[in-house]
């Protein structure tokens, strides 16, 4: 079950140009974790059971781009039309792919769906209901960098996505390997250093200031904490 999900996965994407090959991570719905992100990110953040009736495992992968979206993306204080098409085409990637997913997983006699609420739940709130970034944490895909993005054995330089299943599938672990170079040596800070708007500290993440900056941008992000960094590319 596991090499059909990851091959589907990776056999729907491979041709789209901006992409390298995805990272696919099996989360345990019964994980203390989960419960957890109602503290983490947001008191109304989703459940597995919300989105399917005793759910067995989320189905977690990493889209990651290829690296001359990232260098398009190095100079200027907006981002660059290479960046915003990409996320943009990536994030359509990611709603084809959720419903093909879930057909798929129908057609071999087990159910899947997925959040409908990834986006942010208000001008107020500006945080999601389903955090991808979190889901993937718990399914093994990498931990939280300086940046606040996940840094997978890849880089953090992409797009996530998932599906709720009950597919008898042995879930992964969460990785304890840190990547983020703060974390492990208190230097380099680079992303820190690339925010055009200075939301992001090392003492913390303003969110409505990195909101403010990706409007102007006319993108959900604008990704300068993720390009140009020793941890936005690790293979």
């Amino acid at each position: 079950m596991r090499e059909k999900v990851t091959s589907f996965i990776e056999a729907y994407v491979k041709d789209a140009s901006h992409l390298r090959k995805p990272l696919v991570g099996f989360a345990d719905c019964a994980s203390p974790m989960i419960p957890e992100l109602k503290k983490v990110v947001l008191p109304g953040h989703e459940m597995p059971q919300d989105i399917l009736p005793d759910p067995k495992i989320i189905i977690s992968y990493f889209l990651p781009f290829r690296k001359e979206v990232a260098l398009s993306n190095v100079s200027g204080r907006y981002a660059s039309e290479t960046w915003k098409e990409s996320y943009d085409e990536t994030n359509r990637l990611i709603a084809s792919l959720n419903d093909a997913l879930v057909e798929y997983i129908h057609d071999m006699g087990f159910r899947a769906a997925y959040s409908k609420k990834t986006s942010q739940v208000s001008k107020e709130i500006l945080m999601s209901c389903w955090s991808q970034r979190h889901i993937a944490e718990i399914a093994g895909l990498g931990k939280f960098g300086l940046n606040n993005l996940l840094i997978t054995r890849v880089g953090s330089c992409g797009r996530f996505g998932s599906v709720v299943c009950d597919l008898p599938i042995v879930p992964d672990l969460p990785e304890t390997e840190e990547r983020c170079l703060y974390k492990l040596t208190g230097g380099c800070m680079k992303c820190v250093k690339n925010c055009p708007v200075k939301a992001l500290r090392e003492d913390g993440f303003l969110r409505v200031m990195c909101q403010a900056n990706e409007e102007r941008c006319d993108t959900d992000i604008c990704g300068k904490c993720a390009v140009n960094i020793p941890c936005g590319f690790l293979k």
